[in-house]
């Protein structure tokens, strides 16, 4: 994964927002712990850490590159809208 790609995670459990002070959405950069039996783990932007194993279940995640994402969006913002006419 590249060192600045990130996770948008949705969906998250009533439970886990409380204690992470977080909304139901939450944009996290994945990292990896050094102790403990699950290593792969997920870093708020305040700095809190947890491994992928507690999150709850159902949670979706999309991974983007924070770039690509400005470029989309500013794909969308210039959209044009075309009507199709029968010819």
């Amino acid at each position: 994964m590249p060192a600045d790609a990130n996770l948008r995670l949705e969906g998250i459990s009533e439970t886990l927002q409380r204690a992470l002070n977080v909304g139901p959405i939450a944009e996290v950069v994945m990292t990896r712990l050094d102790t403990g039996p699950h290593k792969d783990a997920v870093r708020f932007a305040d700095g809190k850490v947890i491994s992928l194993q507690s999150l709850n279940p159902g949670l979706t995640g999309t991974l983007f590159v924070p770039a690509a994402r400005d470029l989309i969006k500013d794909i969308e913002e210039h959209r044009t809208v075309r009507d199709l006419i029968d010819a």
